[in-house]
């Protein structure tokens, strides 16, 4: 009987640590999110402000990226929302709410590699790089980034009303990609539209990063600018690396069903919650002329003269 009571007790012990555990993990990623959101509203306040940014097709690229990012966040922030609160919306919001998270989760690799691209081009070809990346130029890539990450859904948003009655989008549903799939036809959509994305990004920042290593080797090129495109280059690719960890989620949950709450936090916080920090890691701490525009648009209090 003192055994029972033992174990009973430790048994409690065990539920009330584990119940702690999970209210932390789940504050976590709204915390970070408007810790992300803050830096986020800093830097387009400097691009913003700033001209010489404004006509800077690196930093369009990259205020798009950062926007981008932040759309994403905030979606899958909701969807984690409506999965604490066992929230069910109808199946037509959760579908658009869906299309729009997975499209600009597709935007993100495309996003890095037109980054790539223009600092392929700034290294290469230095003396045509302001007229090959012009502002109208990079708006049209920032609209071509969009329809090829909505493209795919458009496609099984016709599958989807083919497959199903009128019905089932009045339904309400607990909002998540598997509520979605009508048929096996999708899944495989979805496969080969994130392969074949992932793939030919991949592709393009190996081959920016060889040509910007070999422009360097070969005609002396301004070493300290090539050496810092090069490593940025690198970092858009651990950024990929990232983005794409985040397809081991079935498999990991598949694995550990028993603690497929937990695993589901840790795999948002780690794949895609971190790689959308790197991007203002990257051109905000790392750039020089952000870095400086920082500087002068923090508060100066601290720095007043008195006469």
């Amino acid at each position: 009987m003192e055994n029972f009571s033992v174990t009973s007790v430790n048994n409690t012990q065990a539920i009330v640590s584990i119940t702690k555990l999970m209210n932390v993990v789940a504050i976590a990623p709204f915390m970070l999110f408007f810790i992300f959101l803050y830096f986020i509203l800093q830097m387009l306040k400097v691009f913003c402000t700033t001209p010489r940014l404004r006509d800077n097709s690196r930093y369009i690229l990259f205020t798009y990226l950062m926007v981008n990012d932040t759309v994403y966040l905030f979606l899958c922030i909701l969807l984690l929302s409506f999965t604490l609160l066992a929230f069910a919306i109808p199946t037509l919001a959760c579908y658009i709410i869906v299309a729009l998270t997975s499209s600009t989760f597709s935007s993100t690799p495309n996003g890095l590699a037109a980054m790539a691209l223009e600092r392929y081009v700034a290294i290469c070809y230095p003396l045509r790089h302001a007229e090959i990346c012009r502002v109208e130029r990079s708006l049209v890539v920032i609209g071509m980034i969009c329809i090829v990450g909505l493209l795919p859904y458009l496609v099984d948003s016709i599958i989807l009303v083919s497959s199903v009655n009128a019905n089932f989008f009045f339904q309400k549903v607990m909002c998540s990609r598997e509520a979605l799939f009508a048929t096996t036809l999708q899944t495989l959509l979805r496969f080969v539209a994130h392969g074949s994305i992932f793939t030919v990004v991949a592709l393009v920042i190996l081959f920016t990063y060889i040509q910007i290593v070999l422009e360097t080797k070969m005609f002396n090129a301004n070493k300290a600018s090539s050496s810092k495109a090069s490593k940025t280059v690198i970092l858009h690719a651990v950024q990929l690396l990232l983005c794409m960890m985040s397809f081991t989620y079935p498999i990991t949950e598949s694995y550990f069903q028993n603690r497929v709450v937990l695993l589901r936090f840790f795999n948002m916080l780690a794949f895609t919650i971190l790689p959308r920090f790197l991007s203002p890691l990257i051109y905000g701490l790392r750039d020089e002329a952000f870095r400086n525009q920082i500087k002068i648009c923090a508060p100066r209090g601290r720095h007043k003269t008195h006469p």
